[in-house]
Order: C-alpha cells, then sequence, then structure tokens
C-alpha cells in the first residue's frame, strides 16, 4: 500500500499543484485583463491621437503642394533671370563691339571730314583765285573796250561832224 499511498500523495500533490496553477493562472488573466483594459484604452487613444494627426497634417500637406508649386514657379522666374542676365551679357557685348565700331567710324568719318574740308577750302581758294583774275581781266577788257569806244564815240562824232559841213555847204550852193 505504501506504493499506491505514495501515488496518491503524489496524485494530490499535483492535484494542490494544478490548482495552485490555476489560480495562479486566473490571477495571471485577471491581471492580464486588468493590464489590457487600460492598454485597449490607450490603443483607442493612440488611434484617436492618430487620426488627429493625420486630420492635421492633412493642410500641412496642402501647404506643402502649394510651396511646391511656388517653387517650382520660382524655379521657372530663376531660370527666366537667368536666360534674360545671359541676353544682357550678349547685348553688352554687342553694344561694346558696336561702340569700338563707331569709335573707328567716328575717327575715320573725322578723317574723311577733315580731309573734304581741306579740300573744299582749296577748291574755294581756287575758284576764289580764278574768279578774282576772271574779274581782273574782265576790268582790263572793260576798261579796253571802254577806250576803243571812246575812241569810236569820238571818231564817230568827228567824222559827223566832218560830214556836216559838206552837206551844209552842198545845200547852200
Amino acid at each position: 500500500m505504501q506504493g499506491s499511498a505514495g501515488l496518491a500523495d503524489r496524485v494530490a500533490a499535483l492535484g494542490v499543484g494544478a490548482a495552485a496553477l490555476a489560480e495562479r493562472t486566473t490571477a495571471l488573466n485577471q491581471a492580464m485583463h486588468a493590464a489590457a483594459v487600460p492598454l485597449a484604452g490607450g490603443a483607442a487613444d493612440l488611434r484617436s491621437a492618430g487620426e488627429a494627426a493625420r486630420n492635421a497634417a492633412e493642410p500641412l500637406r496642402e501647404v506643402a503642394q502649394a510651396l511646391r508649386g511656388a517653387l517650382d514657379g520660382l524655379a521657372g522666374a530663376a531660370a527666366a533671370l537667368e536666360a534674360a542676365q545671359r541676353g544682357s551679357d550678349q547685348l553688352a557685348i554687342r553694344f561694346g563691339t558696336a561702340t569700338d565700331r563707331f569709335e573707328g567710324l567716328d575717327r575715320s568719318l573725322g578723317d574723311t571730314l577733315r580731309k573734304l574740308t581741306e579740300g573744299l577750302n582749296g577748291f574755294r581758294s581756287s575758284v576764289t583765285t580764278f574768279v578774282t583774275d576772271i574779274d581782273q581781266g574782265l576790268k582790263h577788257s572793260v576798261e579796253g573796250l571802254a577806250a576803243v569806244a571812246s575812241s569810236l564815240e569820238e571818231s564817230a562824232n568827228e567824222l559827223s561832224e566832218a560830214q556836216r559841213p559838206k552837206r551844209g555847204l552842198v545845200r547852200n550852193g
């Protein structure tokens, strides 16, 4: 009997251990339940907080998209300004080249005008000399012609006077 009594003791001890394990499992289950209720509430609170954060982030997303569009516009404007700057640089270079050409043209035109003025002054001087010489020649010719005319007039008067007495004599006689 000893073998069966020992076995009964062991089964009884195993039953006590199983009862204690059941109590502890129940206690653990209650403790887990007690801990899970606040965790479930916390999870619900976290879920609500996540939805609130998502809802709060929506306007921020819209602002970010608007800012992205504005940045794209600014990038386009910056590119246009860079292109305008390059165009301005090229225009400045072309104006510099044109200025250099005009300076050369101004010098060349100035030289040409100076030469034309010198030539015109020489021509004017030659014409003045020519006209003066012609005036002197005409003056001498006119003076000579005047003397000839005066001489012819005197001769004509003398002839006229010489013929009058003859006429008068012929008429009387």
